[in-house]
């Protein structure tokens, strides 16, 4: 597969619609009680017609008064107040990308990612797919939106990588044709025991230009990723309850114990723990 592939079946993306249709009221979203929000989701908001303003506390005021969609990839507070002459028409869902909030590919994004359907090309037909989804009462409408945003999101990211439109994050280094070279290596043989020598030569660069360009990008050093990446991958494997000594064989560790360690440093829990708590959560 290429990396961008990869990194969304590590690290997989999901949308759940929570409101569809004419918003004639200020509402605050993105925080306590709101039917979009949730640990670690995000949300994503297609604006079909009419206009409003969107407040975002530490980032400022917003006015949409044309068809474009709205992201949100980590938890924010934000509030809507729509015009009242043309109130706005809104399909909103929450996001996930992975199934921790501190992935690579969930600060992959801007804080408040706008884009109107004018600069998103032929990609602005989904709008117009996702619009008639959520008018319509067909069987399969839900399922059908939420496949239509989490197309749009990807869709979306292509683009943002093939522009150049991002100077830092994952996508940015996915663009980065030397960059994506190494990460590329590491996601084809995340049991290989990676230095970042072995990686510098994956990029066909010097050790020290590839170590400072891959900070400088992904504003985390190369060691970090591949433990971000083998843990990922460690995430999925123990969702589909694969045992810890092959788990351990097939990301680089030697030993179930010494996968243990890496997984309780970098998430914070020990690998049962989590697997209890996706399970409460709804998530395994």
């Amino acid at each position: 597969m290429d990396p961008l592939s990869d990194v969304l079946d590590v690290f997989r993306l999901s949308a759940g619609l929570f409101y569809s249709g004419r918003l004639c009221s200020v509402v605050s979203l993105g925080g306590d009680g709101d039917p979009g929000s949730g640990a670690g989701l995000g949300q994503f908001h297609i604006l079909t017609g009419g206009r409003m303003d969107v407040l975002v506390p530490g980032h400022g005021r917003y006015r949409f008064d044309t068809p474009g969609l709205l992201c949100f990839p980590r938890p924010l507070p934000h509030r809507f107040e729509p015009d009242a002459e043309q109130p706005p028409e809104l399909a909103c869902a929450s996001v996930r990308f992975g199934l921790d909030v501190d992935n690579p590919l969930a600060r992959a994004l801007p804080d408040v990612l706008w884009l109107p359907a004018g600069e998103l090309g032929a990609t602005a037909a989904l709008i117009g797919c996702l619009r008639d989804e959520t008018r319509c009462e067909l069987p399969g409408r839900v399922a059908s939106v939420n496949r239509l945003f989490e197309v749009l999101l990807l869709r979306v990211m292509r683009q943002m990588m093939a522009e150049s439109r991002l100077d830092t994050g994952l996508l940015a280094a996915l663009g980065d044709r030397q960059l994506s070279r190494a990460l590329a290596a590491i996601h084809a043989k995340p049991e290989q025991p990676w230095t970042v020598e072995g990686m510098a030569v994956a990029a066909a660069m010097s050790r020290p230009r590839f170590a400072a360009r891959f900070h400088e990008v992904m504003g985390q050093t190369p060691a970090h990723y591949l433990a971000s990446w083998r843990i990922g991958l460690a995430q999925r494997w123990l969702l589909q309850g694969k045992p810890m000594d092959w788990i351990a064989g097939q990301v680089g560790y030697d030993s179930a114990s010494a996968l243990a360690r890496a997984f309780r440093r970098h998430v914070g829990q020990a690998p049962r723990q989590w697997l209890v708590a996706k399970a409460n959560a709804g998530l395994a």
